[in-house]
């Protein structure tokens, strides 16, 4: 911190899987990247939405924006799941967990 202040070395802060929440009723938190930013950036994605039952977040309305993997071998990553309902504002850091993770098998 000290060299961002005052030297020369800059550091830059790696914002993937950084939530973020409105405290609203019904609170609404999203980590990752909107639908018309991954259209911006030529990514080829999936929008799924729906309800569910998640440990806190009950019942909860979800979106979830996935990316197919590189050369279409079947595998995908997270790219920014949005949560509206109770809890949303805890639950979203598990997605935020998971993106900052890596794609799983």
């Amino acid at each position: 911190m000290v060299d961002n202040l005052l030297g020369s070395k800059r550091a830059t802060i790696d914002a993937t899987g950084l939530p973020s929440a409105v405290f609203s009723l019904p609170p609404i938190a999203r980590v990752g990247l909107l639908e018309a930013e991954a259209k911006a950036q030529g990514l080829r994605f999936k929008v799924k939405h729906g309800r569910s039952r998640l440990v806190y977040c009950t019942p909860c309305q979800q979106t979830l924006l996935r990316v197919q993997g590189p050369g279409g071998d079947g595998s995908e990553r997270i790219l920014g799941p949005h949560l509206v309902g109770p809890d949303a504002a805890e639950v979203i850091n598990l997605s935020g967990f998971a993106m900052r993770s890596g794609p799983w098998p």
